[in-house]
């Protein structure tokens, strides 16, 4: 039987200033995850241009990571529901 799928979501919004610990913290685990689904809640801040960075650096580890920019803010009921959706793991974990 194959090691089941591990999908992680997170939200974002305007968390430049705590984002990077964050996105550090995924790349630590003792076991990766195979994909990332970040949703981001139109962020006026950083926070995109760290997710672009970071998607990047997880890539080269070999983790699949999807960024999506909401255009207008739809705050975190909506903003979460729509990363879950496009999450395609097993086992589906929320960072929050």
């Amino acid at each position: 039987m194959p090691p089941l799928r591990l999908s992680i979501v997170m939200c974002t919004y305007n968390g430049a200033a705590y984002l990077q610990a964050q996105l550090d913290s995924l790349l630590a685990q003792t076991r990766l995850p195979d994909e990332i689904v970040i949703s981001d809640d139109a962020s006026t801040d950083a926070s995109m241009t760290m997710l672009d960075a970071f998607a990047i650096c997880a890539g080269d580890r070999g983790i699949e990571v999807s960024v999506f920019r909401h255009p207008n803010n739809v705050g975190f009921v909506d903003n979460f529901s729509s990363a879950l959706r496009q999450a395609t793991g097993d086992v589906v974990f929320l960072c929050d």
